[in-house]
């Protein structure tokens, strides 16, 4: 694995602090020693292109999932309804909120269709229960996983979901965003 090269008056200590051979020192040389074998210290310093190749492929590209119970509907069940959500892609996200906003010969925004956006982040973020299984749309008397979802999930259900899902894909909350702030 190759190493940059990086300077820290930190690792000359023994030349620059004259540290007698005390139980002190010896501790200290120990710790310093076990920073520089981390990569954390010391003249060989584990560059970011060394750590993201160390990382595993699959986990990496591999798009994060989480569990939402739609409480209501674990009730009206009498046990737990959990909607699997997943981070979208890039693409698709960009395509949800283009066909989302509305935007004027002149480039400026006639109208945002949040309901719309939100609607559509479900469609293709839940991935269980499956949104297009036939027998699923059948049952609701509905054509397409859009119909179903406005049919089977309430607004702020759908709300909810759609912020799982923007976490999953790595956008902050506004709760995340007032954190920060404060």
């Amino acid at each position: 694995m190759s190493r940059g090269k990086a300077t820290f008056p930190l690792i000359q200590w023994e030349e620059t602090m004259k540290i007698e051979d005390t139980q002190q020192g010896a501790r200290l040389k120990q710790a310093t020693e076990s920073l520089v074998n981390q990569g954390i210290l010391g003249g060989n310093v584990m560059s970011l292109i060394d750590k993201l190749l160390q990382l595993d492929v699959k986990k990496v590209v591999e798009r994060p999932t989480k569990e939402f119970e739609i409480k209501r509907l674990s009730e009206l069940a009498g046990e737990k309804i959990l909607f699997k959500c997943q981070a979208l892609d890039g693409e698709t996200y960009a395509d949800i909120q283009r066909k989302a906003i509305d935007i004027s010969k002149k480039g400026n925004i006639k109208d945002m269709k949040i309901f719309e956006m939100q609607l559509m982040t479900c469609v293709e973020g839940i991935i269980e229960p499956n949104l297009k299984d036939k027998k699923l749309l059948e049952h609701y008397g509905v054509p397409t996983p859009k119909e179903l979802v406005k049919k089977i999930l309430l607004p702020g259900e759908i709300a909810d979901l759609h912020n799982v899902i923007n976490e999953l894909s790595g956008y902050e909350t506004d709760d995340e965003e007032e954190d920060i702030k404060n």
